[in-house]
């Protein structure tokens, strides 16, 4: 089953980026400036300038499912709570995300794109295009990274918040042991992994429930081997 997620492989050419996916036979990427970028090898990229400068906004998060890319941001001193889609590689489309708290991360996995941002805001969707938010049953965390595995999504956030669902709808919080930001995470080696501030890093089994506190991330990377 297909699964991408906002969070850059950091292998090759794509370590330039903050987030990329691959689909439909190219990549597309967002630069740390907040910008879209497309190749169809990973080693010559192209500014998506009819994106980029349409709005005052900031990308930072991009995923691919369906034929589809989808790509999430927003900036609270331009255009907030944006989303935009490529379906079938025709044409970039600005959807309209339902909310006007920024996004951070979006990852795809079980026919469902899910986004998730600012003021406890997540939101889904099977097509890239339509979107509901969702319960997170926070109060009013931001989330910053969402991660699909092992038909599993993974959100994380503020306070060492995680939340964990198998569709994008419902969701559980799960205790991280962690009090501290977590800006990131992704699903490698039969793993989530978690990370935060102070180099802090969290490492899961396979259904993200439970989590196991690793200062480094070289720590982490000996226990996947």
């Amino acid at each position: 089953m297909e699964a991408s997620q906002s969070v850059a492989n950091l292998r090759g050419a794509t370590a330039a980026f903050h987030a990329c996916a691959q689909g439909n036979g190219f990549c597309t990427a967002v630069s740390h400036s907040g910008r879209i970028f497309s190749s169809p090898d990973e080693s010559t990229w192209s500014d998506i300038n009819g994106v980029n400068d349409s709005w005052p906004t900031f990308f930072r998060g991009v995923a691919h499912g369906d034929d589809t890319f989808v790509v999430v941001g927003g900036s609270y001193v331009g255009v907030p709570g944006v989303i935009v889609a490529l379906k079938s590689g025709k044409a970039w489309t600005f959807v309209d995300s339902g909310t006007r708290n920024n996004l951070y991360g979006v990852a795809y996995g079980n026919g469902r794109f899910v986004a998730v941002g600012d003021h406890d805001t997540i939101l889904s969707s099977k097509d890239g295009i339509c979107w509901r938010k969702r319960n997170s049953r926070t109060s009013d965390t931001l989330f910053a990274s969402v991660a699909f595995g092992n038909s599993t999504f993974v959100a994380v956030g503020d306070s060492g918040t995680i939340l964990t669902s198998t569709d994008g709808v419902r969701w559980k919080t799960r205790p991280s042991g962690a009090s501290m930001y977590l800006s990131k995470v992704y699903y490698d080696a039969g793993a989530f992994v978690a990370m935060g501030t102070d180099g802090l890093v969290l490492l899961s089994t396979t259904d993200g429930i439970g989590w196991v506190t690793r200062r480094s991330l070289a720590a982490s990377v000996d226990v996947l081997r």
